[in-house]
């Protein structure tokens, strides 16, 4: 440490009494001198104009002493640097300080060592808040410590958001097996496979980022790059919005062109396959498609295709419509052996005839609120009648057995059966 000769000692002092000496409106208690050019160059040893500038101060000098002694202690070795040659005159700015609550500009009071444990203490606990969040590796396999699980796992590991989604995978093979077979250019089909595909594709990787917690969200977990590279699926060749306009243009094309009967017989192809093969939900999806019939029909009678809105939505649901006849059709093919040889065949063919089941129930449900949604908000009056031509009573009770079959499918899944 380089010594300090008695002329900044005696500089220090004074500038440091002020700022002790100043109350938090500024003024100060007593007299100061104030150094100027008079005393500069003056042996300590000489008396000045103002010999007694701390006497009035009533004993300030000894106390400033003492505080400096015990700062001295805990400074570095550094800390101490000669005082600028405004140092004397910082009374306006120290009063500044008070005015907007700040700390005075003493930054030789902090211990280097305490700024070090405030900055790792945070970390700490957020590592700490991590692994409370996610508490081991694999956070939906049940029975290790810290996991949580739901009162019914199974349930749990089943969301029938995602189990809906095997009817992408079976309106891409059906469409590719009817262009394979010479059907020629099916437009409003390769819109129904892209849409339910890309949607499947983004809605899966949001389900795997939210299962895995906050290690799905980093860069060392491949979701977070699938949901960024999925993401641009439902934008490049053709946005999902332009899939849902021309699913809903085209079809409402066969709406009129058969008096109404595009889905009916659709639907009536689908009461003759749950006779031959019940358990595969092909009763549900006919009343899916009757109930979208009839959607359509008050669609055109209420004159609500002139809205952009509307046409959206029916292009949505006429595509999940369509993907659950092609599950349930896939899903007979599974029964019968009769699947293509390039078909996937990671689930049983009971596993499928579950999935199927599920999708069917939850699309049915679908159309009939959203027809009712739309249709009553534009006719509004009776609603029985509207709910008797949806055959909404029966679509409600065709979601008995929904949970079996959701622990069903999950158990056969992560290979519990």
């Amino acid at each position: 440490m380089r010594s300090l000769d008695n002329a900044d000692s005696w500089n220090l002092a004074t500038a440091k009494a002020r700022r002790m000496l100043a109350t938090p409106d500024g003024a100060l208690h007593g007299t100061v001198h104030v150094d100027t050019g008079a005393d500069r160059g003056r042996h300590p040893a000489e008396p000045g104009p103002c010999t007694d500038r701390l006497r009035s101060v009533g004993g300030g000098k000894r106390r400033l002493e003492d505080r400096k002694a015990s700062r001295h202690q805990e400074r570095r070795p550094d800390a101490l640097e000669r005082p600028g040659g405004d140092q004397g005159l910082s009374v306006g700015r120290d009063r500044a300080d008070h005015r907007r609550g700040s700390e005075p500009h003493r930054a030789d009071h902090e211990h280097p060592s305490a700024a070090e444990a405030v900055a790792e203490r945070p970390a700490d606990q957020q590592e700490r808040g991590q692994r409370q969040r996610v508490a081991i590796h694999d956070p939906l396999q049940a029975g290790h410590a810290g996991a949580e699980v739901t009162p019914d796992d199974r349930q749990g590991d089943a969301d029938d958001r995602g189990v809906e989604r095997g009817d992408a995978r079976a309106a891409i093979e059906e469409t590719a097996t009817r262009i394979d077979a010479g059907e020629g250019v099916l437009n409003i089909e390769g819109a129904v496979s892209k849409y339910l595909a890309t949607e499947a594709g983004d809605a899966a990787a949001d389900a795997a980022i939210q299962a895995l917690g906050g290690y799905g969200y980093t860069h060392e977990y491949m979701v977070e790059k699938i949901k960024r590279d999925v993401r641009i699926t439902r934008i490049y060749e053709g946005t999902s919005e332009i899939m849902e306009m021309t699913i809903s243009r085209g079809r409402w094309q066969e709406h009129l062109k058969t008096r109404g009967d595009h889905y009916h017989a659709a639907g009536r192809e689908l009461e003759a396959l749950e006779t031959t093969d019940p358990g595969l939900g092909a009763g549900t999806a006919a009343l899916a498609h009757h109930a979208l019939a009839e959607v359509l029909e008050g669609c055109r009678a209420a004159r609500l295709t002139r809205h952009q809105h509307i046409l959206l939505r029916l292009g949505q649901l006429e595509a999940r419509v369509e993907g659950a006849a092609a599950l349930v059709r896939r899903a007979a093919a599974a029964a019968h052996g009769e699947l293509d040889q390039k078909a996937d065949r990671r689930l049983a063919p009971d596993a499928v005839a579950v999935a199927s089941r599920i999708n069917a129930r939850d699309v049915a449900h679908a159309v009939a609120t959203e027809g009712v949604r739309w249709i009553a908000g534009a006719e509004g009056g009776d609603l029985s009648s509207l709910e008797d031509r949806l055959a909404l009573p029966a679509i409600r009770r065709a979601q008995q057995g929904l949970i079996a079959d959701l622990d069903q499918l999950a158990d056969r899944v992560y290979g519990r059966v």
